[in-house]
């Protein structure tokens, strides 16, 4: 006879077994951005609001965050938006200069425990029509057509250790108006 596998509580469930011999298994998949915001109110909305850009054919920083907890920054999510056709966005890491991170206007993240008083810990800001970055690597993501582009933490994971940043740059046709979203959460690196 072999191993039994019983519940432990004393109702008498036993683990089942298919034709294959394989472990009968039923799971449930709970999105890691959600379950820190249950368990420990550590997932936050970034959002840089409407910025309208004027100018054309010029790199415009729309948004920066820089993590300073000791925790790593997930960011899980990325929705990228604008009214314009034509619309090319990259990703700017390690970067340490331009007016998107001196001039930009400071935002506060949105804990997504609504009743949770726990900040986001870092430096967060939105940028505004002709705000730079000087320096840093780039990373071309692509251009949107119409109504946007989402980019999920599956297809594009982005890990901002502590004194980690990012900016996301926009080039857009002149009038174009444009906004920049992230859901992020703080895990342990101690795991």
């Amino acid at each position: 006879m072999g191993l039994r596998i019983e519940d432990g509580r004393g109702n008498g469930y036993q683990a089942g077994v298919t034709k294959q011999n394989r472990a009968m298994i039923e799971s449930t998949r709970v999105l890691e951005a959600l379950n820190m915001a249950i368990e420990e109110s550590g997932t936050f909305l970034i959002s840089s609001g409407l910025i309208t850009v004027s100018t054309t054919d010029t790199d415009t920083g729309i948004l920066y965050v820089k993590n300073s907890h000791t925790d790593s920054l997930i960011l899980d999510t990325l929705v990228l938006a604008s009214n314009n056709l034509v619309c090319k966005w990259k990703i700017v890491t390690s970067l340490t200069t331009g007016t998107l991170i001196s001039a930009g206007t400071d935002v506060v993240p949105t804990n997504s425990d609504l009743a949770s008083a726990r900040p986001a810990v870092g430096v967060f800001k939105y940028g505004a029509n002709g705000l730079t970055v000087t320096n840093g690597t780039s990373l071309f993501l692509g251009m949107s057509v119409g109504s946007g582009i989402r980019f999920d933490g599956g297809h594009l994971p982005c890990v901002l250790r502590t004194g980690a940043a990012i900016a996301l740059v926009a080039n857009v046709p002149a009038s174009t108006i444009v906004n920049v979203f992230m859901v992020g959460y703080y895990r342990s690196d101690q795991r």
